[in-house]
């Protein structure tokens, strides 16, 4: 069973991250209110791409982030997050606002690619079990997962669809004075494929850039498995080119 038989469609608020200009949204029952985020909603409206729609006051359509939502804590009881995850900057920060913003006995519901070979497009090839322990750590474990065949992804990667139900709030990753996935901390695909690995530029307000190296099969970046020494190889430095030699040095000495 993905959703319980009683899960209500009357007077409830739906929120669709990541929508686009086509929201799964619009198709939802009419009694449902409807949240539409996408960091490109005013480029989608200025340009008359959103369909028009009857009730203008059960669909809400906000430009912003997924690492940074303004909404209220517990304001839906089901959110969507259909091919955005492997898209943002940084999916853990986003993964934990999806939940944050979620109600308890409410429905996180994803879809995205998983694993395989990154690309500007794609910043992050993220792991199933990686996003299905953290999503259980905030507080809501998966009721339901698939894996549909035949479709064409970018190579190596598989397409995933997750329903997670929050069972209880977790403070583990928010509010974000206790995260370590700050907001202040943007993560940004700075080099791919270099010899099996990705680096990766992390910004802050508060500190000069810094880059790192890792595997491109240990998967998306994230900064907790950096400083509890998590990645089997991992390689930082100031520049692109300083973390370049050490992939380089690394790589010539394991050369046969």
């Amino acid at each position: 069973m993905i959703l319980d038989k009683d899960v209500p469609t009357e007077n409830v608020t739906w929120v669709d991250v990541g929508c686009g200009p086509f929201s799964v949204l619009l198709e939802a029952p009419k009694n449902v209110t409807k949240i539409m985020v996408d960091p490109l909603m005013k480029f989608y409206m200025h340009h008359r791409l959103v369909p028009p729609v009857e009730d203008r006051s059960r669909h809400v359509f906000i430009e912003g982030s997924g690492e940074d939502l303004s909404l209220a804590n517990d304001t839906a009881d089901i959110v969507f997050c259909t091919n955005t995850i492997d898209h943002v900057c940084d999916p853990w920060t986003t993964l934990s606002e999806l939940i944050r913003i979620t109600k308890i006995g409410g429905y996180l519901i994803l879809d995205a690619d998983m694993e395989g070979q990154t690309d500007q497009m794609h910043p992050h090839a993220l792991k199933v079990s990686d996003v299905e322990k953290y999503l259980e750590d905030l507080g809501a474990p998966r009721t339901f997962s698939h894996f549909p065949q035949g479709v064409k992804r970018r190579p190596g990667a598989i397409l995933y669809f997750g329903f997670f139900k929050k069972t209880e709030r977790s403070l583990k990753h928010f509010p974000y004075a206790q995260s370590s996935h700050s907001g202040s901390l943007h993560p940004s695909l700075a080099a791919e494929g270099v010899h099996g690995f990705n680096i990766i530029k992390l910004s802050g307000s508060d500190q000069d850039d810094k880059y790192y190296a890792i595997l491109q099969e240990d998967g998306a970046f994230c900064y907790d498995k950096i400083t509890n020494s998590e990645y089997g190889v991992v390689f930082d430095g100031k520049s692109v080119r300083e973390v370049k030699r050490a992939i380089k040095h690394y790589v010539s000495t394991r050369a046969p």
